[in-house]
Parts: structure tokens; C-alpha cells; sequence
């Protein structure tokens, strides 16, 4: 199963928007892609905040942590939407982070254009 340009859209939109939002102004973020075997394999990493891994386990539909310390713009729904498009489209998702210091979201997915591609039309972001 493969997935259309325009979730593809929305996937890097949301990663890339969210690597921007939680790194510090003027810091670099991190963007790598390649393809092997038909697979698109995408990370994006920034370096500031990073997650805890009981924060990563808790990743749902308007989650945000530590909004006391950290003012957030937004929602809190990009990486669950992120990681139900993944999943819906037979991907892979995980995210790897460093407490305080860095965070990496990769996906993993397949990319070779077809007429199967994955159907989203139900997708629910609360469950």
C-alpha cells in the first residue's frame, strides 16, 4: 500500500512544523530522507526540548507536555495524526529523544506510486 502526495504532504508538514516549533530560534533542525527497496524512509530531528519516554508512550489526540514551562502553539494533535497516517498506510513510526536535549521522529513507508493506496477516509484520532 502506498500513500498519496497529499498525506505525504500533511506528514512532513506536521513533523517539520513541530521539529521548528519545539527548537530553540536559530537552532538547526535535521532532515533526511531516503528511499531503499521501494520504501521511503523520512527523519526529521531537532535539538532542544527532547520527550521523556513515559511523554512518547502518552502521544494522543491534543496532548501537549509541560505547557506550565513551555508555551505551545497549537493543538496537540500533529504527531498522533502523523502516526495514524503512518499506520493506516502500513508504516512505520517511532520516535527517539533525548530528555531535554533532542528528538527524532522517523517513518518508514512505501512510496512506489500505485492505484492502492491507503484509505483514510475514517480515520479516527482519539482512539
Amino acid at each position: 500500500m502506498s500513500i498519496s502526495d497529499r498525506y505525504l504532504a500533511i506528514i512532513l508538514d506536521e513533523l517539520v512544523g513541530n521539529a521548528l516549533k519545539f527548537s530553540q530560534s536559530g537552532t538547526a533542525i535535521k532532515i533526511s530522507s531516503q528511499v531503499v527497496a521501494g520504501m521511503l524512509n523520512v527523519s526529521v530531528h531537532d535539538f532542544r526540548w527532547g520527550m521523556t519516554e513515559e511523554q512518547i508512550s502518552k502521544i494522543g489526540a491534543f496532548m501537549q507536555f509541560e505547557r506550565k514551562t513551555y508555551e505551545q502553539q497549537g493543538t496537540g494533535m500533529g504527531l498522533k495524526l502523523v502516526q495514524k497516517i503512518v499506520e493506516r498506510c502500513a508504516g512505520q513510526f517511532s520516535i527517539s529523544s533525548v530528555y531535554h536535549h533532542e528528538t527524532t521522529v522517523h517513518i518508514g513507508m512505501a512510496r512506489l506510486k500505485s492505484r492502492n493506496t491507503c484509505d483514510l477516509s475514517s480515520l479516527q484520532l482519539l482512539t
